[in-house]
């Protein structure tokens, strides 16, 4: 990602470098020279882990030890935001839930012994039961496997 300084309280971002400026081939690699010309290249950060109940958005780059530098805006999550985040989370949950009941489907077939199969009854209901949980689909506790 670059950034280009148009003047102190002006830039453009992001700004699309392709090897040229005002006509100028300069190596990207070349960041005295590109500074020069108010092209500077900005250090990507990792978005921070927050809460479900916020996002994290990218901010304007800042200045940092190593120049310019990725910032992110903190802010709590409208209310369709949230429902949005939440039918997503619901479908992963689902999704691994399913994946887990089909796993263990062959436990629950006619010929599978008692020994085998009724073990896996509580294990399977608690499975179909996660969307019970208190604090569904955020927090799950996943049953245990049956040995």
């Amino acid at each position: 990602m670059w950034l280009k300084k148009l003047s102190d309280s002006d830039y453009i971002y992001p700004f699309i470098y392709a090897g040229i400026v005002n006509g100028v081939a300069i190596p990207q690699d070349d960041l005295a020279t590109l500074s020069n010309y108010g092209v500077y290249k900005v250090h990507i950060t990792q978005p921070p882990l927050v809460p479900y109940t916020h996002k994290a958005e990218e901010g304007l780059p800042v200045i940092g030890s190593k120049g310019y530098q990725q910032s992110w805006i903190i802010s709590e999550k409208t209310p369709e935001e949230l429902e949005v985040s939440r039918k997503e989370q619901e479908g992963l949950v689902l999704s691994v839930r399913n994946k887990l009941l089909l796993d263990t489907d062959w436990t629950q077939l006619k010929d599978i012994p008692e020994y085998t199969s009724v073990p896996y009854v509580d294990y399977r209901q608690a499975l179909r039961d996660i969307t019970l949980q208190p604090n569904y689909p955020w927090d799950i506790v996943w049953p245990e496997l049956p040995e």
